[in-house]
């Protein structure tokens, strides 16, 4: 995969604008718009070629399809986040076979930063009307009984991932155009994405910048997070140290006396957290757990951009961006192990 990052500089969109024109001039597959590549100044486009080898695809009939490890490959290049709450698979009975539906839905971020979700697409894999539909078109491959069966067992093996990549398959192309499905002279082309990255430098030039910019772009409300980490504790406005005993214990929760309109809680700043930001600050501690998992494989850049995110007070946009960024990247980096 060739990833031309762009600069966040004023010129961005006519380098993506060279970019494109250079993959459609090699008569690559190119599935990006110029709309696209038209962004707010917060965010910069990023021109991505997958190039995948004839081994790469499912053959059906004259047409290839995509296997799994090559839809992931074009899901991250063109900036789909899939929502694994509506991804799955399950069972049906389609006339005494057992058949299986795959369903996904992904969403993919716009030019001026919104995103667009795209609805539940379902694929539906019959493992033993495959196999027949084959069988029939070939009936010289399949002599026997035992040929036969080998080819529906074989189907039924792998029909779960089929139905699975195929929803995925469905999401691609409803939120790029991408066709589901590719004839043989297309296989060696590069395929071409576009996706939209958030200018980090500008975005974090000053707090006030970033604020600003958060809520009237993205209309992420900016929220606080507390308690500190080391929680000091109140005393009774009675409470006193007698004859200079240092060692001298404090009277017990119950018997502190506290003011008619401030609890201690009030006084230290913490207050109860919402449900949402329960599960925020939960997220950035599992970053935060990963981060010091992969701190000695990741770049500095994004060990940067991981702390930035984690740096109080926790600001959820930053904390999702950290993370989409580190899953791209334990994709990139389970491709490179051969998928282990």
């Amino acid at each position: 995969m060739e990833n031309q990052n762009l600069p966040a500089t004023s010129n961005h969109v006519e380098i993506a604008t060279g970019l494109v024109r250079k993959y459609r001039g090699q008569q690559d597959l190119v599935f990006v718009s110029d709309e696209e590549l038209k962004t707010q100044a917060m965010f910069f486009p990023e021109i991505v070629a997958v190039h995948a080898e004839p081994g790469d695809f499912h053959k059906i009939g004259q047409k290839f399809m995509p296997k799994k490890h090559i839809v992931d490959r074009i899901a991250e290049a063109a900036g789909i986040t899939f929502l694994e709450q509506n991804c799955g698979t399950r069972t049906e009975t389609v006339g005494g076979s057992t058949a299986w539906v795959g369903f996904a839905q992904g969403k993919k971020r716009m030019p001026d930063g919104t995103w667009r979700t795209s609805s539940v697409c379902e694929y539906e894999f019959d493992p033993s009307m495959r196999a027949e539909e084959e069988i029939l078109k070939n009936p010289g491959k399949f002599k026997d009984e035992v040929s036969k069966k080998l080819k529906v067992l074989e189907l039924k093996k792998f029909a779960r991932q089929r139905a699975n990549t195929g929803a995925r398959l469905r999401t691609i192309h409803e939120l790029t155009g991408m066709q589901t499905s590719f004839e043989a002279g297309q296989l060696k082309r590069a395929l071409v994405y576009s996706r939209v990255a958030v200018n980090t430098d500008l975005l974090l030039a000053d707090p006030k910048t970033r604020e600003v910019a958060l809520e009237a772009a993205l209309g992420v409300t900016r929220q606080i997070y507390g308690p500190p980490k080391e929680e000091p504790k109140a005393l009774s406005d009675h409470y006193t140290v007698e004859d200079n005993n240092h060692d001298q214990v404090p009277p017990s929760e119950n018997n502190t006396q506290k003011h008619e309109s401030q609890t201690t809680d009030d006084i230290w700043g913490k207050t109860s957290e919402t449900d949402e930001q329960k599960k925020t600050r939960a997220m950035a501690d599992d970053l935060r757990k990963r981060r010091m998992e992969y701190s000695k494989e990741l770049s500095e850049k994004a060990l940067i951009e991981i702390d930035t995110a984690l740096t109080e007070p926790i600001n959820l946009h930053l904390i999702n961006i950290a993370i989409e960024n580190l899953n791209a990247w334990e994709v990139w980096q389970t491709e490179q192990r051969g998928g282990k």
